[in-house]
């Protein structure tokens, strides 16, 4: 039998892969949202995180740290683990679907849609702030898409570790994938809000990756999925 991992896997290979683009808007989100299910099901033991976490080396002094499980040129599934007072600062994801579900401990989302969606690496930007969820191992997922919500930040909320389950279709890649599309991660932070058209946004700038994050890997040791690669 398959392993709650490998059917997730599995299922986000055949929600995100280049073949899904054929598929009726009702197909897509149909797959979607079975992975979104999967992914509600899914807790620490069933993707060895304890044991992955334990081939980080004591010397490490990285506040995050991000475990590999699954990456192809559609889809990457991995686990993003944040120490107390760390975060992964905020940042855009151009061209692209997230989910995101709890593993331990909690943590805290801000989310922001920028009002033009053409202008998501933009040096600069104005985007509505959406109001801040608080995540744990009890909670659903959350997500992003191409535009909604797709700028974030993720904040460690509480326990030793705060570790959450990641799935970004396409990944991120610094050169030109098969589409002549390029994925790169920008930063970004909150410089005082405005009105605008009537409404008060948020001005966003892009910045260099801030010094203050750092992230390591380990060894993924949970069940395996090498075969989803064959």
């Amino acid at each position: 039998m398959a392993s709650k991992i490998e059917t997730l896997c599995r299922q986000a290979i055949k929600t995100f892969s280049r073949g899904s683009r054929r598929l009726s808007v009702g197909a897509f989100d149909e797959n979607l949202n079975v992975l979104r299910s999967y992914a509600n099901k899914i807790t620490a033991s069933d993707v060895g995180l304890a044991q992955s976490l334990a081939t980080v080396p004591p010397s490490s002094k990285a506040n995050v740290t991000y475990i590999r499980i699954y990456e192809d040129l559609d889809v990457s599934v991995g686990i993003f683990v944040l120490k107390p007072q760390t975060s992964l600062p905020l940042h855009n994801h151009p061209n692209m679907q997230g989910i995101l579900k709890v593993l331990e401990g909690r943590v805290e989302v801000q989310s922001y849609t920028p009002l033009e969606a053409n202008q998501i690496d933009s040096y600069l930007m104005f985007a509505q702030k959406h109001e801040q969820i608080s995540a744990d191992v009890n909670s659903g997922v959350c997500t992003l898409d191409a535009v909604r919500q797709n700028l974030h930040e993720i904040r460690h909320g509480s326990g030793s570790c705060a570790a959450f389950l990641d799935i970004l279709a396409p990944p991120y890649t610094d050169f030109p994938d098969s589409d002549g599309e390029e994925r790169d991660c920008f930063y970004y932070q909150t410089c005082g809000d405005q009105c605008q058209d009537g409404q008060v946004v948020t001005r966003l700038v892009r910045i260099p990756t801030p010094k203050s994050y750092t992230c390591d890997m380990a060894e993924y040791k949970g069940p395996s999925v090498e075969h989803l690669y064959r």
